[in-house]
């Protein structure tokens, strides 16, 4: 795994412009590998996006099941069309990109579930928990209401929840909920006080 992350690094470093830092490496915990049922990364959005590059960069010139290699790419397609669109349009999809988004996607996604059956057992770990792939597939369809998924909050609101998830773990068992109530409060208590002191400053160099 070491050597692995070695070779990501490198690969990072030379053709995105995301780059890992030194200390960075795949471990059998950021892989699920220790406890869960199912490898899955567990990681930022952007380190997901400079691992899928890298996967499909790798296995271009190798000998590979043609499955996955099409796994990689579509998956690749579907998230570099949508990233351009946000860049480029805004929060709605143009008709062309919305009929790409959702003709890759379901392509995708019908890829994901055959591998799922085709390597069921063939790990003593699961390598393609179907599952969550809902989540995609709910994006995927939503894409035909024209609205770009990366632009909304049903998209974006992970990183919160992890970062509440985070603090409830730092509380007592018994007083969780409270204890994040009583945190989040203060946090928005803070950024109130912090807005009104903001908007007493604007206006009384408004005033002189």
């Amino acid at each position: 795994m070491l050597n692995a992350s070695r070779i990501i690094r490198q690969w990072a470093h030379a053709n995105s412009k995301y780059k890992f830092p030194a200390r960075w490496n795949l471990n059998r915990n950021r892989l699920s590998l220790k406890t869960g049922k199912f490898c899955h990364y567990l990681g930022k959005g952007w380190h997901c996006i400079v691992l899928m590059n890298f996967l499909e960069d790798f296995l271009a010139n190798k000998e590979f099941d043609p499955e996955i290699k099409s796994l990689v790419w579509s998956g690749n397609h579907v998230m570099s069309v949508l990233q351009t669109a946000k860049e480029e349009h805004g929060m709605i999809l143009p008709r062309g990109m919305k009929e790409e988004v959702q003709i890759m996607g379901a392509y995708h996604l019908r890829l994901y579930v055959a591998l799922n059956r085709k390597y069921d057992g063939h790990l003593a770990y699961k390598l393609w928990n179907a599952r969550p792939k809902l989540h995609m597939m709910c994006h995927i369809l939503d894409v035909g209401t024209g609205r770009n998924p990366t632009c909304q909050a049903t998209w974006m609101d992970e990183d919160w929840v992890k970062g509440i998830s985070t603090l409830a773990k730092k509380t007592h068992a018994k007083k969780t909920h409270h204890s994040t109530l009583l945190r989040y409060s203060a946090g928005q208590s803070f950024c109130c006080v912090h807005k009104c002191l903001h908007d007493i400053s604007c206006f009384a160099w408004f005033c002189c």
